[in-house]
């Protein structure tokens, strides 16, 4: 963008004022991974998922990026900055290598008391905003800013109070929404079931609207515990939010949402890579239909983590 490579430029221009005399460009492949990493290599990890996976920083969280291009559009953008001219594809390629294994994949682990807005990470313990920063470690962000605490909500709790039917109810959502947003660890799903037009969408959408679209996944029950659907867990893996919509008529195991709510390993295929990739899911998770699922689980897991909303 734009804005990506006006950076990139102030960037080189400080490194020149820094005292660098010799701007020309360096032909071994050490030197100019050294320049590359120092240019963009703090916003940059390399990801254990595969060999074309990484992880960018976007100013806000880091996002996990599949495939070499990425990487090859930025040490480009480098190259345009610092008018680099050896561009041939082996030059190229060393330059990638070499980049990855400079920017290890060391990421800080996620700091929890903190929720990410776009205009800063609130602190919960005080409620105080603070600027973003890659040593968080967050790996989303919600869309929208912090407004304090007196921002308005009248609507949405009347809302919640009208369909919902009473505090108690209402509270179990807002706990809900707060295992969302902060991924605490609470062993429970949502059920939310009722007949048509009784405002069980509007309530999932409500949930949907807090976490943001792109901190949510929408899927099937069939198809999540179908051991044939080998790629199909993968799409949990960094969601806030994983929605199950009309599975009213779902009638089964449910050994994998088990372990999404337990917090256990969940095992996950990535296409185009060998061998497994298991990930412990952090959001919460939301079943939603005209009835209740039918379970079949002697373990009575389910039955323990399940909290149902029935809307009439």
């Amino acid at each position: 963008t734009k804005d990506q490579v006006q950076a990139l430029e102030q960037r080189y221009a400080n490194s020149l004022e820094g005292g660098d005399d010799d701007a020309g460009e360096p032909e071994d492949t050490r030197s100019r991974v050294l320049e590359i990493k120092d240019v963009i290599g703090h916003e940059w990890r390399a990801d254990y998922a595969s060999e074309t996976s990484y992880r960018r920083y976007t100013g806000t969280h880091w996002e996990r990026l599949h495939g070499n291009d990425y990487a090859l559009r930025a040490i480009e953008g480098v190259y345009d900055v610092k008018g680099w001219v050896i561009r041939e594809k082996p030059t190229v390629s060393s330059d990638l290598a070499g980049f990855r294994r400079a920017i290890g994949n060391v990421i800080p682990p996620c700091r929890g008391g903190f929720i990410p807005f776009s205009n800063g990470m609130l602190r919960l313990s005080d409620k105080a905003l603070l600027p973003h920063s890659p040593d968080y470690g967050n790996d989303y962000c919600l869309p929208y800013p912090w407004h304090g605490l007196d921002a308005p909500c009248d609507k949405f709790d009347a809302f919640l109070k009208d369909r919902l039917g009473n505090d108690d109810t209402v509270a179990l959502i807002y706990a809900a929404a707060f295992v969302a947003l902060t991924g605490m660890q609470a062993k429970v799903f949502i059920e939310i079931s009722g007949g048509s037009d009784t405002g069980k969408s509007v309530v999932v959408a409500c949930l949907e609207a807090l976490v943001g679209l792109e901190n949510r996944v929408t899927g099937s029950l069939a198809k999540l515990e179908n051991p044939l659907m080998r790629f199909e867990t993968i799409r949990y893996r960094e969601a806030r939010l994983a929605v199950f919509p009309e599975s009213g008529s779902y009638s089964g195991p449910l050994e994998t949402l088990k372990a999404m709510t337990g917090r256990d390993s969940v095992p996950a295929e990535l296409k185009g890579v060998n061998g497994p990739i298991n990930f412990v899911f952090e959001g919460l998770v939301v079943v939603a239909g005209n009835n209740p699922i039918r379970v079949s689980d002697v373990s009575g897991a389910v039955h323990n983590r399940r909290r149902g909303v029935h809307i009439t």
